[in-house]
């Protein structure tokens, strides 16, 4: 990969991890508002365990790519 492409592949890996973060966020957010709103507990639940699934995918996706050009060094070296 060129060094461009690092940058880039670099920041979407920071943005899949920011992304996952926000995911807790709002996953936390669910279970707070279904303490409080008792009638839509299970959807507000639902929500959240959508969002921790959610952040879950994007947490993977970030530790696939992580170090994607030292992977493809390594291969171009075999």
């Amino acid at each position: 990969m060129t060094s461009r492409e690092d940058q880039a592949e670099a920041e979407s890996v920071r943005l899949a991890e920011v992304i996952a973060a926000v995911e807790d966020q709002v996953a936390e957010t669910m279970d707070k508002l279904a303490k409080q709103h008792p009638h839509q507990e299970e959807h507000l639940h639902a929500l959240g365990d959508d969002a921790r699934k959610q952040a879950a995918r994007q947490r993977q996706w970030a530790e696939d790519h992580r170090g994607g050009s030292a992977l493809a060094a390594q291969d171009q070296e075999a």
